[in-house]
């Protein structure tokens, strides 16, 4: 087992090789069908849906991609990875845009929804229209199939398999990079990307969202509870 870092650190050396990977990763999730979130379902995760049918298996390893629909525009509100299940992120998600979750709990997407939307009851902005797209990490490996990265060391040069590195570590990395492509604008790390251009667009359509919420309705306003969470499902 190659240890973290050196995993790290060889995706790094490799960063100019990768692009090629990463752009194609980014056209397959932007060309592919869009699953909207429908209901959460407590520790079940979130129901996605594609063409009035359900994904019956949301135990998807996968780099998502989850968008606001305004009308005809999509803001890219969020890139993440899981190793483990869509629809259980996707859940964290909804669970604390409704302001349901628990203190060891958090996730910026649905804090700012929460912030912005539901504490002044406008739920509705939201709910029912966030989309996902992702590519599986199953799609990611077969695509990188055997590839083989060169490592720099004092005794000369190594060379590792790609399909030998964690999924966690392969999920991540490709995470970044669609980071950059997409520029979503709640991810914490945001300010890493290039696409300055994209982030401006996406920014620019949630502020103007944002300033059609009235805001001084002040008995419209929902707070959490100082303590525990209260039951909405």
């Amino acid at each position: 087992m190659i240890h973290e870092d050196i995993q790290k650190t060889l995706l790094n050396e490799n960063y100019k090789p990768l692009e090629i990977f990463a752009d194609k990763f980014a056209n397959i999730i932007e060309n592919s069908k869009s699953y909207q979130v429908g209901d959460y379902c407590g520790s079940m995760g979130c129901k996605l849906i594609k063409d009035g049918y359900y994904l019956t298996k949301s135990d998807i390893s996968c780099v998502y991609v989850v968008s606001l629909k305004v009308k005809e525009q999509d803001i890219i509100l969020y890139i993440g990875e899981t190793d483990t299940s869509l629809g259980t992120r996707i859940g964290r998600l909804i669970k604390q845009s409704f302001g349901d979750n628990r203190d060891d709990e958090s996730h910026s997407a649905g804090q700012l929804l929460y912030e912005q939307f539901t504490i002044y009851g406008r739920e509705d902005i939201w709910k029912n229209n966030l989309f996902v797209k992702f590519i599986s990490l199953k799609d990611i490996k077969n695509i990188l199939g055997h590839l083989a990265l060169p490592h720099s060391t004092v005794f000369g040069t190594d060379y590792y398999k790609i399909s030998i590195l964690d999924n966690k570590t392969i999920l991540k990395y490709f995470e970044s990079r669609m980071i950059d492509r997409f520029a979503p604008i709640s991810n914490k790390i945001s300010q890493r990307f290039k696409n300055t251009e994209l982030y401006a667009k996406n920014l620019n359509l949630f502020t103007m969202l944002c300033k059609s919420v009235n805001k001084n309705m002040n008995q419209y306003i929902k707070l959490k509870p100082l303590s525990g969470i209260y039951d909405r499902i």
